[in-house]
């Protein structure tokens, strides 16, 4: 499904293509113009790439899992270490 959206993309079938933001860069880094493809620099999702852990400890998953979620939530929220 996305070989197919980024064909219809660099055909001109449509005026442009969405992925996460390491997904836009490699798809424009491969065309022999790369130039000629923008990024917007505005995210308009919230799926940033996570993070990864053994399945064999549910103790750390949980707190990566969590702090993860803090994170996001503090980025959404505008909190910085000068406003918390």
């Amino acid at each position: 499904m996305r070989d197919l959206a980024i064909q219809a993309y660099l055909a001109g079938r449509c005026d442009l293509y969405t992925t996460d933001m390491s997904g836009l860069y490699s798809v424009r880094v491969q065309q022999v113009r790369p130039r000629d493809h923008q990024i917007l620099p505005e995210v308009i999702s919230k799926e940033p790439l996570g993070p990864c852990v053994r399945r064999d400890d549910p103790q750390w998953f949980s707190i990566v899992r969590w702090a993860h979620f803090a994170l996001l939530n503090a980025e959404e929220l505008g909190v910085t270490q000068d406003n918390v």
